[in-house]
């Protein structure tokens, strides 16, 4: 199995979510995390959607390299928010000791 899928309630739309998922026999952790982004705060012109696909690219691109894009989500088409998911690419190093 390459992937699960959990489904989580609560999570607040404006605030940065961290979860870690461990696997017992090794004690490795993955590390995930939403971070939200505002994307109807702009002052809106001609293109609104171009506006926000650029306002996206700019805060993944810029986006600390030791994460990885994992998933772009927008579960409530009235939310001011899209939420970006994703992962910490350094495994290796997380492994934590019994």
């Amino acid at each position: 199995m390459n992937e699960i899928r959990i489904p989580f309630s609560g999570i607040p739309e404006n605030e940065i979510t961290e979860v870690d998922v461990k696997m017992t026999k090794s004690n490795r952790i993955w590390r995930y995390k939403i971070e939200p982004l505002l994307i109807n705060n702009l002052n809106l012109k001609d293109d609104i959607h171009c506006q926000r696909v650029k306002k996206m690219q700019d805060s993944i691109n810029n986006h600390d390299r030791q994460w990885e894009l994992i998933q772009i989500l927008n579960t409530n088409e009235e939310s001011e928010y899209v939420h970006i998911l994703y992962r910490e690419k350094n495994i290796e190093n997380n492994i934590i000791n019994k």
